[in-house]
């Protein structure tokens, strides 16, 4: 590559300029991603806890869980 300094100018504007472009993706996708996993987490802690419940309140936890939401009929 040659020492032209124009084309060295706009090699780091160009470079500046795909900086910016990623910096804005990650700015639109860091909120995506942060809920993203916050729902993974939330769910996995509900399926351990429906999972869990009957396993160690064995049958009557059960029937007492699931008649007020109508699964015991």
């Amino acid at each position: 590559m040659t020492e032209d300094p124009v084309l060295r100018q706009e090699l780091s504007q160009r470079i500046q300029s795909r900086r910016a472009n990623i910096r804005t993706l990650l700015q639109r996708a860091r909120p995506r991603r942060n809920r993203l996993a916050n729902l993974s987490i939330m769910g996995s802690a509900v399926a351990a806890v429906l999972t869990a419940g009957p396993a160690i309140g064995g049958q009557n936890l059960y029937r007492h869980s699931a008649e007020p939401i109508g699964l015991g009929r």
